[in-house]
């Protein structure tokens, strides 16, 4: 169809020089990347932005790898054993194919980035930078159109549904604890979804390990950076390496709930933290 004959299109175009140039830019769409440039925001930048981020990635991961197990579309050159890809690309293209988990990070990193605030030139950069990071992903034959084009959308949705609430929290640092309620019910409804849901015989196990790991690998520095190590530099290096790790461990982070905190500390604690940084900002 249409979306193959683009992607032949793009095949036929192809030189050892673009190949190696998209093969780098498509790192920046990784989702190590993403949780380190919003660990640096945080610690160099903004607190706030870091928050707004990290919650982004979080939701943009979850919803991700949810529509890949759900609809489980096979990679192009698996649909159709004629097309070829950058064979560099072909380590990292794990998974099932629809949607495009590296476009909707690089949309929900740089579009994030760009929509909280800077230079315009700035803003335009990111945003195009953004947009290359989408285009890569075809032109290496990992993803089609539709792949990359249904995870622009939803990653461009959170970044402008998610910006005037986490700016809200900003004023009123007590709907941050609401936001952190909200992300471990949505982390717990996929665990209860993957463990619940009936998948088909034809469900391949190695891709079906790929959405689990994937989406743990954002839920555990959901835990570890956002609700218990805010100010800890050791905990956030952590939640980084629990990232880079791609680890879901369900009872670990049971466990490592209840060693932390009782969900009645944690709230006041963020409270208190936030409220102290509010009137530091506001003096």
């Amino acid at each position: 169809g249409g979306k193959v004959d683009i992607l032949y299109a793009l095949e036929k175009i192809r030189t050892p020089f673009w190949n190696g140039v998209m093969s780098a830019v498509t790192q920046l769409g990784g989702e190590v990347i993403f949780i380190v440039a919003a660990v640096v925001v945080f610690w160099c930048v903004s607190k706030w932005e870091g928050y707004y981020l990290m919650t982004i990635a979080f939701c943009g991961t979850v919803l991700n790898q949810f529509l890949k197990l759900i609809c489980r579309v096979p990679r192009p050159w698996v649909r159709d054993p004629n097309f070829t890809i950058v064979e560099s690309a072909r380590a990292e293209a794990t998974g099932y194919s629809f949607p495009s988990g590296h476009t909707q990070n690089a949309i929900g990193l740089f579009g994030g980035m760009a929509r909280w605030g800077g230079r315009r030139w700035v803003r335009l950069g990111l945003t195009a930078l953004a947009l290359i990071i989408a285009f890569s992903r075809m032109y290496l034959g990992v993803h089609t159109p539709a792949d990359v084009g249904v995870s622009l959308v939803l990653a461009a949705a959170l970044v402008l549904g998610l910006y005037p609430l986490m700016r809200r929290a900003q004023e009123k640092p007590r709907y941050m604890g609401y936001v952190l309620a909200a992300m471990l019910v949505v982390s717990g409804t996929f665990v209860v979804f993957v463990e619940a849901y009936g998948f088909s015989a034809d469900m391949d196990a190695e891709n079906l390990a790929s959405g689990i790991g994937n989406v743990g690998a954002s839920v555990r520095p959901g835990f570890d950076g956002l609700c218990f190590a805010p100010g800890d530099p050791a905990a956030l290096a952590g939640a980084v390496r629990a990232m880079s790790a791609m680890q879901f461990d369900c009872t670990a982070i049971a466990s490592a709930t209840r060693r932390r905190f009782s969900a009645e500390e944690n709230y006041k604690t963020l409270l208190k933290l936030y409220g102290r940084r509010a009137a530091e900002e506001v003096s």
